[in-house]
């Protein structure tokens, strides 16, 4: 007698492989998408509690390059806590890091307005 069900084997094999494929790109392409709307909105979410009422330094304004809060934030001095990309993906810390990089000081414009004589 011929068993059949090795030969049923590798196109199930096959079946569950490419639905796994499938299911492996498709969680990577929508971990691509930040996960607030912008660098000011995941600061309001995340940083704020802390580096708007003296916990923390603060961070808005103070000239820093974007790469300095990117590599702070997932490896913080031992008074803050790192946090780890599923607490903030990285399209979500670049866009805060951008953010904070070029933010004024608090209570100063983003731009100085020309003076006409």
């Amino acid at each position: 007698m011929f068993d059949n069900s090795a030969a049923v084997f590798p196109g199930a094999l096959v079946s569950v492989m490419s639905v796994a494929l499938l299911l492996v790109t498709g969680r990577a392409s929508a971990d691509t998408q930040p996960q607030w709307r912008s660098g000011q909105e995941t600061y309001t979410k995340i940083c704020h509690y802390c580096h708007d009422t003296g916990v923390g330094p603060v961070l808005i304004g103070r000239g820093l390059p974007a790469a300095y809060f990117e590599i702070m934030a997932r490896h913080p001095r031992p008074a803050m806590p790192a946090f780890r990309v599923s607490e903030i993906d990285d399209a979500s810390l670049r866009a805060l890091a951008l953010f904070l990089a070029a933010a004024p000081p608090k209570g100063r414009p983003a731009t100085s307005p020309k003076e006409s004589d």
